[in-house]
């Protein structure tokens, strides 16, 4: 009865076909964390859930509230988000990712790339010199990051911020993604602590 559709995810095309079937689509491209709050009441609203789907977008945006308040004027940290590692890719600012770091004062070095996901280069990782890396992380997979490890100048690798975030939580606009947010943000907090110690 209803397609949700992840428009960066899917060939536009594709979804105006299904359209053109006469099928409901719902569009959902969260950008910034509360548009998954947004999302939440329009999809309760689709499925006749509306009250529980309203208690759960206050109950998110709240959340993020916090997170915002919590982590708010503190020193900004450079980061690289890697989504692959083979061939390397990674986002831009635009991406909700990226956003979701920024509460927390991560600064993505590639966040005024125009392209939403994209491949980079190696070099100008090295170059950008991150404070920290992150990547989502899979329970009994390879770690993703162990690549850079081959290079022990850059001040993340010497420093040991490389880390891995729940891939189920910070791929997905669900609920879900603010538990591996503040993960992410507690890390980013303990390396500002530790820097700061010498």
């Amino acid at each position: 009865e209803l397609i949700v559709g992840w428009q960066s995810g899917v060939s536009h095309h594709k979804l105006e076909q299904l359209e053109q079937l006469g099928l409901r689509v719902f569009y959902s491209e969260p950008r910034i964390p509360e548009d998954i709050a947004t999302s939440l009441e329009r999809l309760g609203l689709l499925a006749g859930t509306e009250s529980r789907a309203n208690q759960a977008a206050d109950r998110f945006r709240q959340q993020v509230n916090e997170l915002r308040r919590r982590y708010s004027g503190l020193t900004p940290v450079s980061v690289f988000y890697q989504i692959w590692n083979s061939p390397l890719q990674t986002i831009n600012g635009e991406h909700l990712i990226s956003r979701g770091l920024a509460l927390c004062g991560g600064v993505n070095i590639f966040a005024g790339e125009p392209g939403l996901a994209f491949q980079a280069s190696r070099e100008s990782v090295i170059v950008a010199d991150p404070d920290a890396l992150f990547a989502p992380g899979l329970p009994d997979a390879a770690d993703p990051l162990a690549a850079w490890r081959e290079w022990p100048g850059m001040r993340a690798v010497r420093n040991e911020f490389l880390y891995l975030l729940p891939a189920d939580e910070i791929s997905r606009a669900t609920p879900r993604f603010l538990d591996s947010l503040e993960q992410a943000c507690k890390l980013l907090h303990n390396l500002r602590a530790r820097e700061a110690d010498g």
